[in-house]
């Protein structure tokens, strides 16, 4: 399972436990938010509450875990920013974070969102500590979760292509006619240069572009951008996947171009990620 349906097969589990741990209180309806009433324990669900209770604490600290674990896996160059210092309208400075890459910058809006309904005053923790219920707060909170699963898979491709998946896609691209692409993937498990690696990489993902607008007869141009972008809206992909594509290929070139470094954590990321688009590509 991939890291984004790790996430959010966690979460509907999570709330489905969060649903039961409500259902064993009883709550005073009597003014304030569903979320501020007081509430106390079913005299018959003690038992069920705190076998819950004690699934649910567990569930989340691992399920934020994960969430952690997933961010702490992008490579550093990716969670490039700088800090800028700004005046309000009453003349108080303050301090903004503005990351290069503005897909990693949704990302961390998204897990801090996430985060501080969990684990932050008044969050989810916190209720579950009082004895507060917690599921309308915890469900409410699945549009974010998706679009943090959603974007963290702009920077997560598999942490590993299988020999069986490099095959697979080898061959599809020789069926297809694609020998030009298939041979540059080939020859980058018999290079030992990080650089080398992502350039023949690089080249595969620009010829299946450059392939596809030939086959719709149009001319391709020297530049990969417009190239994609001419590809996509003749049918290639999705527009949505147009944003992670472009940002993998910079990504690769940024090492190529010796502006990241070549390390191995750096280079098969580059890789895997264009293995992965490319079988994208060709289905």
């Amino acid at each position: 399972m991939g890291a984004k349906e790790d996430i959010d097969s966690q979460y509907e589990n999570l709330v489905a436990l969060a649903k039961e741990l409500d259902s064993c209180l009883n709550v005073d309806s009597r003014g304030g938010s569903w979320l501020e009433r007081e509430a106390s324990i079913r005299e018959t669900e003690s038992e069920r509450y705190w076998k819950t209770r004690k699934e649910l604490e567990g569930g989340l600290s691992d399920w934020m875990r994960l969430l952690r674990k997933g961010m702490d896996t992008i490579p550093e160059a990716m969670k490039q920013f700088t800090k800028e210092s700004r005046t309000d309208e009453t003349g108080d400075a303050y301090n903004v974070t503005i990351y290069d890459n503005k897909n990693f910058e949704a990302l961390m809006d998204f897990f801090d969102t996430v985060k501080g309904q969990i684990e932050g005053s008044h969050g989810i923790l916190d209720k579950i500590a009082n004895q507060k219920p917690i599921f309308n707060q915890l469900r409410n909170l699945r549009g974010n979760v998706l679009s943090f699963s959603n974007s963290l898979g702009l920077f997560l491709p598999e942490n590993m292509v299988t020999i069986e998946q490099q095959v697979d896609v080898i061959f599809r691209l020789r069926d297809g006619g694609l020998e030009d692409v298939a041979a540059e993937l080939e020859k980058i498990d018999s290079e030992e240069n990080g650089i080398t690696k992502c350039l023949k990489a690089r080249t595969a993902l620009e010829n299946v572009v450059s392939n596809f607008v030939k086959s719709k007869g149009e001319s391709p141009t020297r530049g990969f951008y417009t190239n994609l972008d001419l590809a996509i809206n003749k049918g290639m992909a999705d527009k949505k996947q147009r944003n992670a594509i472009a940002g993998h290929y910079s990504f690769t070139s940024k090492i190529i171009h010796k502006d990241i470094e070549a390390n191995t954590r750096n280079v098969n990321f580059a890789i895997t990620g264009i293995f992965n688009i490319v079988s994208s590509l060709i289905t």
